[in-house]
């Protein structure tokens, strides 16, 4: 079954940066790499749930 937090894809928004990928300051956030996105809490990344 499909993870209901991120919808099977695996990643949600950091909540450190809000999905920026950027602090305030315009350095890329440390705890997404800049990315913007981290793996999904609720799923551990997978994607799906048992």
């Amino acid at each position: 079954m499909n993870c209901s937090r991120c919808e099977g894809n695996g990643e949600q928004n950091c909540p450190q940066c809000g999905g920026a990928g950027y602090d305030e300051h315009g350095v890329a956030c440390h705890h997404c790499h800049g990315d913007g996105c981290v793996s999904c809490s609720h799923c551990s990344g997978s994607g799906y749930l048992d």
